[in-house]
């Protein structure tokens, strides 16, 4: 900055040599800027005192870097003017003091008083003595009282019109003038009690003074209010009103505090309405309140299983009386997305607590409505009611040749299920497969009887027994016995290392693996002793049917 200083010193040029500097040169000659415009006296000053700054910039040194553009030529020029005129505004502002004060008319510094404002006339209430603040503030609350009951009256005039006329109509001459009088008093009543009412609402959070004085103002005017409307009712009836308040039809329950619900038949609360169909208590101690399903849903905090029972009154209990197993606290909405344009859009609105068909299935415990319930199964919710007993698997068995009552059974394929498991698909079964029948297998000294299907019963036109069962719902489960028999028999052999061909005459093994000898048990028993098993009986050779 000081050496922009220097830089405008020696460009303070006279303002009329700067004029007429290049007047005496022919007009094609003067100087003219890039875009071929004659430059201005301002332009040529600036630029004269951009060369005197770059005469003044001190040489860098090493890989110092200099910015000497005509960007930063302009910034520091302009902080210098700006500097210049506030300097010059300063010294002018003290040459005004100067001169008010030598005139003996010096002024306060700031902003001139205006008495008018409203300021000014809060600091002159605040001077002077209590008690005309206060009666200048009680005036302007009667002030403000008298329009707004002014404003109460006129609002309700013309329905209070209509209700007088219908009510002299009905009264004879010489009661009308009297009911007319003591119905309008008691309107203006009710209107001064409804004004003080509010009025002590407003002042509630105030001064403690102040808001004591308004709710006694307040219960006076009931208190008439009240009185007005008996003298309008013994006028007309000739009999002075029952009492407002009566423990008959009052709800029986205890609060919290020990004391009585102050819940009353005449009350227009829902939960009221119990008293009113003749009942000692309300919805809120009625003992129907904890009855019937109870909410699935759990409180936050792990404050355990919510309370609301379907035996309440409550609103919120309404889904459970529909059967879903959540309140509406705790209802489940549908995860499914709408489609808007195409595309998928915002969340599905369906919740546990609609009232229509398509919310069944999350009534249910599933986690869709009928408009996104996906094809695939998807896992449920918890449900409150405990699961239904799960159906045991049916069992195929694929056999080789066996022994029934009714002769030798050909390679089949067996059902083995409950007895009942099958009674609501056998007609489907049998009709789809012509050869399926029952057959008595025995099974030591018991017998069990099975549907059995030979395997030829399969062809290409009907298809696998076990993909027709699958396509009906049922739980399969398949086994190959003869397989199984194959391997007991090779372990057998094994253990033993006896095959088959190479028992003595007269020895033969039975359907059990049981081998038995014809003779007198002098074959087999030298032979296979050294079987590692007990000692073999005379008339028997033992296998591993009795390890």
């Amino acid at each position: 900055l000081a050496s922009w200083k220097m830089a405008s010193a020696p460009s303070q040029a006279p303002a009329e040599w700067s004029r007429t500097e290049h007047a005496e040169l022919p007009r094609t000659e003067q100087p003219r800027t890039v875009s071929g415009k004659r430059p201005s006296v301002a332009s040529l000053q600036r630029e004269r005192e951009y060369m005197d700054w770059l005469s003044t910039q001190r040489v860098p040194e090493g890989d110092e870097q200099q910015d000497d553009s005509w960007a930063a030529f302009m910034a520091g020029r302009r902080i210098h003017l700006e500097k210049e005129r506030l300097r010059k505004l300063s010294e002018q502002r003290k040459k005004q003091r100067c001169v008010a004060r030598e005139s003996g008319h010096a002024a306060k510094r700031g902003r001139p008083i205006d008495l008018a404002s409203c300021r000014q006339q809060k600091l002159a209430e605040r001077a002077e003595d209590p008690s005309v603040r206060a009666e200048r503030q009680r005036v302007r609350e009667e002030a403000a009282h008298t329009a707004e009951l002014a404003r109460v009256s006129a609002r309700h005039r013309f329905h209070r019109e209509a209700r007088c006329q219908t009510m002299l109509a009905s009264l004879p001459d010489e009661l009308r003038s009297e009911a007319e009088r003591l119905y309008w008093e008691s309107a203006q009543l009710k209107d001064a009690a409804t004004v003080a009412a509010r009025s002590r609402d407003r002042k509630r959070k105030g001064r403690a003074a102040d808001a004591e004085q308004a709710r006694q103002e307040s219960r006076a005017a009931k208190a008439a209010m009240r009185a007005a409307d008996d003298a309008l009712h013994a006028h007309l009836w000739g009999t002075q009103p029952p009492s407002r308040w009566t423990t008959e039809g009052q709800c029986e329950g205890k609060t919290r505090l020990g004391e009585r619900c102050r819940v009353h038949k005449s009350s227009p609360y829902a939960v009221a309405a119990s008293l009113r169909c003749g009942e000692r208590f309300c919805g809120h101690h009625h003992p129907d309140k904890f009855t019937g399903v109870r909410c699935a849903g759990m409180r936050k905090n792990g404050k355990g299983q919510c309370r609301v029972w379907s035996g309440s009154c409550y609103g919120d209990a309404a889904p459970l009386r529909r059967g879903s197993p959540f309140c509406h606290h705790h209802r489940v909405r549908c995860q499914g997305l709408t489609v808007w344009g195409g595309s998928l859009g915002a969340r599905c609105t369906v919740t546990s607590s609609s009232e229509h068909a398509h919310a069944e299935p999350l009534r249910n415990g599933q986690l869709y409505c009928m408009h996104h319930l996906p094809s695939q199964p998807v896992p449920s919710q918890p449900s409150p009611t405990p699961p239904a007993a799960r159906t045991a698997p049916v069992t195929l068995a694929t056999s080789g040749i066996l022994e029934t009552s009714s002769g030798p059974l050909l390679p089949s394929i067996l059902i083995f299920a409950k007895a009942d498991a099958l009674d609501a698909y056998i007609d489907r079964l049998r009709a789809h497969f012509p050869q399926l029948d029952q057959a008595v297998i025995a099974h030591g000294e018991s017998t069990k009887r099975v549907w059995a299907l030979p395997l030829d019963g399969q062809t290409s036109e009907t298809g696998t027994l076990a993909r027709f069962m699958s396509s009906l719902g049922l739980s399969l489960e398949e086994v190959d016995l003869a397989a199984e028999s194959d391997a007991e028999s090779d372990v057998d052999s094994a253990r033993c290392d006896t095959e088959d061909e190479e028992l003595p005459p007269g020895v033969y093994r039975d359907e059990h693996g049981v081998v038995h000898d014809l003779d007198d048990g002098s074959y087999g028993t030298g032979m296979l002793g050294s079987c590692d098993s007990p000692p073999p009986s005379p008339r028997r050779v033992i296998y591993d049917s009795d390890y």
